[in-house]
């Protein structure tokens, strides 16, 4: 059975028949994926299988067999541990962990705990931690954990290197590191104790709520609790009469649209937040995806964009498990659910303007900036050389917004404004160049030039004809792409990552000129390639660093392993992301660089380019060296934007250089 806080209770078999209590659904993240995963009973079986679902599409594949057999699941960044009994011994439970790599497309396998079973398991984003038998404390993934002290606890709740457990008498206390939590434990009698990455709630025997740590705001909501849900730097709490309340960074919130939802749990991880409600709504049926991945992404689809997705089944009641996060709380609020991209989508549906669930600016902080917008705007008009245009121009100019003529559509309500500072500034022949803007109340544009000959990913991966069927013509637009990003890496004063550097943020125009668009996410770089930025990471799935996904710590060298991809997709033809032969996802990073790496980059070539002939195969062997060195694990090893122009620089020059003329006669005609 299933009990009211999503957890499952079971027999323990053991003496005392000890009740044990474990998570029934996960949330894992890593490098830009989630993965999603629940246990599904099966009755008949007597028997519980991990079914899980991940996001965006390919995503990862899990290697689970069907008939395998689990009592509880847990998960963090990059991992998953499901807990069983032993086969051998009744006596005796097992953990198993999966860890991936390489954007979900290497998996690797270990046991790391054989031995009596367990009260309760939890995780945080690295660390594992459960109550044996006796309610004593162990941990696995975390050598420097010292259990010491009084270890009696009821319940634990795992933080970024602290955890923190609840004794029987309702007495809290934290170990580890924590900062800001552990050592001030907040004194009197809890029920309830929760922890996200950096601070910790409680709810009291009176349904009080106690928050403490580096992330508790001054403004705590009110009223009684039963539930709580915290993740990073933000908060969720379930109040007794069944309505969520969210609060936090940034001013986060519930979605409007599920304030008055009556949920029966709700449980969080990093930017995710799931809870359990009761609905009444049409069960779908989706070809080739579990019951469960149907559910998360229906409900996911409603509450976004008020549709239903696959083929509808006769009406019935049930109970759905909301997988929401924070991407959805964050992006329903404003005018559209489509993540931040310019060009099209390559792996993101676009919602039509029907879907939308509204069309209302964001409040609170939001609104906050907006008043401040038309003084800059003016600004800007008037001293960056830009053009305001107004809304009856851009209707005709644009045949009423056709999405023919859209680059993109920005989903954050600073990226307007950024978008503006950065390129009002910003005059370079291979970025995309700012004619002007359009503010009215509800409608904020940007206006650029026009680019007719489309992205670079289109070409690579859509059109059926494509000029860039030739080696020269693909380096070339390689270097021309290059030299924008050099130019916002080396000579814009103050330095700018894109953090978005994509084929689709590529663009074209009528000379075939490559152009760097889209700065909707750029961030003022450090000041030196030592320094870093510390941000949540962003970007897109398959180009996103994972050093700077997994430290969070932003350079330009984040901006190169971007850049490494689109060299990768360049020689090769596929995607960032793209299925095998047998149908798997793969990284074109795991397949093109062990073979690069061999000097054997022949086997990997684009196959509808004529091969290279023996002049150009010395200039395409050095840019499979120079992606190679992009992609490489760590930053620092990585080569700068002014080390990689002149190595493309220096590879055209090879590639247009018959063998019958000498270097010094011949020009590039960059």
């Amino acid at each position: 059975p299933e009990s009211d806080d999503g957890k499952r209770t079971i027999d323990g078999g053991t003496a005392g028949r000890t009740s044990f209590s474990f998570s029934t659904v996960s949330i894992s993240e890593t490098s830009n994926l989630t993965l999603v995963c629940a246990l599904v009973p099966s009755p008949e079986l007597n028997r519980s299988s991990l079914n899980c679902s991940s996001f965006p599409s390919p995503g990862i594949q899990t290697p689970f067999h069907p008939n395998d057999s689990f009592t509880g699941i847990v998960s963090g960044d990059g991992f998953l541990c499901g807990f069983r009994p032993s086969f051998s011994s009744s006596n005796v439970s097992v953990m198993h962990c999966w860890r991936f790599f390489n954007n979900g497309t290497t998996m690797e396998f270990k046991r790391i705990y054989r031995g009596p079973a367990l009260n309760q398991l939890e995780a945080g984003n690295s660390h594992i931690c459960g109550l044996n038998a006796t309610n004593t404390l162990d941990c696995w993934q975390w050598p420097e954990f010292n259990p010491t002290g009084d270890q009696n606890f009821s319940e634990i709740a795992v933080g970024e290197g602290f955890v923190c457990g609840l004794s029987e008498d309702g007495k809290i206390s934290c170990r580890g590191n924590g900062a800001g939590v552990t050592g001030e434990e907040p004194k009197g009698n809890y029920q309830v104790i929760a922890v996200g990455f950096r601070h910790a709630c409680a709810i009291s025997r009176g349904n009080d709520l106690q928050c403490w740590g580096n992330t508790v705001v001054d403004d705590m909501p009110w009223g009684k609790f039963n539930a709580l849900a915290l993740g990073l730097n933000r908060s969720c709490a379930l109040r007794t009469n069944g309505t969520v309340v969210c609060w936090g960074e940034n001013n986060f919130s519930l979605p409007q649209e599920l304030e008055r939802r009556s949920f029966i749990t709700i449980k969080a991880k990093r930017n995710f937040y799931r809870g359990h409600v009761e609905l009444h709504v049409h069960v779908v049926q989706c070809p080739d995806q579990a019951h469960f991945a149907a559910m998360v992404d229906l409900y996911a689809k409603l509450v976004c964009q008020l549709r239903r997705p696959c083929h509808q089944l006769p009406r019935r009641s049930f109970s759905l498990l909301l997988v929401v996060g924070f991407f959805v709380f964050r992006y329903c609020k404003g005018r559209g659910c489509r993540v931040h991209d310019s060009g099209r989508l390559e792996e993101t549906v676009s919602p039509s303007p029907t879907n939308r669930v509204s069309n209302q600016p964001q409040a609170s902080l939001a609104h906050a900036v907006l008043e401040k917008r038309p003084s800059q705007l003016t600004s800007l008009a008037n001293t960056g050389g830009l053009e305001e245009f107004s809304l009856e121009v851009l209707i005709q100019a644009t045949n009423n917004f056709s999405e023919d003529h859209k680059i993109g559509t920005e989903d954050k309500s600073n990226a307007f404004v950024n978008e503006l500072q950065y390129l009002s500034r910003l005059h370079h022949k291979n970025l995309v160049r700012l004619l002007g803007f359009c503010e009215t109340s509800d409608e904020r544009v940007l206006v650029y030039e026009y680019m007719r000959n489309g992205t670079l990913h289109d070409h690579l991966h859509k059109l059926q004809s494509s000029p860039f069927m030739s080696w020269a013509t693909r380096l070339r637009i390689a270097l021309d792409a290059a030299r924008g990003i050099e130019y916002l890496h080396e000579y814009a004063v103050p330095p700018i990552i894109h953090r978005d550097i994509k084929t689709s943020n590529i663009l074209l125009d009528a000379t075939w000129t490559a152009k760097v668009s889209d700065f909707g996410l750029s961030l003022i770089g450090p000041e030196d390639e030592k320094s870093h930025l510390s941000l949540q990471a962003a970007g897109t799935v398959g180009y996103v660093d994972p050093e700077y996904y997994r430290f969070q710590q932003l350079t330009n060298k984040s901006d190169v392993y971007s850049f490494g991809i689109v060299l990768l997709e360049l020689l090769t033809g596929l995607k960032a992301i793209h299925h095998n032969e047998n149908g798997a996802p793969r990284n074109v990073v795991v397949f093109a660089v062990p073979y690069i790496g061999r000097n054997e980059i022949h086997r990997v070539l684009d196959s509808r380019v004529p091969a290279p002939t023996p002049f150009e195969i010395e200039g395409v062997a050095s840019v499979g060296w120079v992606a190679a060195a992009c992609v490489r694990a760590e930053g620092r090893h990585r080569p700068s934007m002014l080390e990689i122009v002149k190595s493309l620089e220096k590879a055209l020059t090879d590639c247009l250089l018959p063998p019958t003329f000498s270097r010094s006669s011949t020009e590039s005609s960059t």
